[in-house]
């Protein structure tokens, strides 16, 4: 699952592997959604992280103070995934 991509927009992958192990690709597309309607696609998801069958990035928690140093990070090509928290 990729939520957004920065700096690289491409995704590649064995398309022989895709179809013989029946996977699905689907695009959602977030900023066409509200809060409300994100959180019920993320709970929809929820379980195949609980079951282990999705795996999430590795991440850099940021607190929402260093928003700058976070983007120029991203900017920068980071392969982890950067994750912004409220302050406090």
């Amino acid at each position: 699952i990729a939520i957004a991509s920065a700096v690289d927009r491409r995704v590649s992958f064995d398309l022989i592997d895709f179809y013989h192990h029946r996977l699905h690709l689907i695009g959602i597309d977030s900023l066409q959604f509200s809060g409300r309607e994100i959180a019920a696609i993320m709970n929809a998801i929820k379980p195949g992280f609980d079951c282990g069958a999705l795996k999430p990035y590795d991440v850099n928690i940021w607190p929402l103070d260093d928003a700058i140093a976070a983007y120029t990070t991203v900017e920068k090509g980071a392969s982890e995934k950067q994750v912004l928290v409220p302050s406090g």
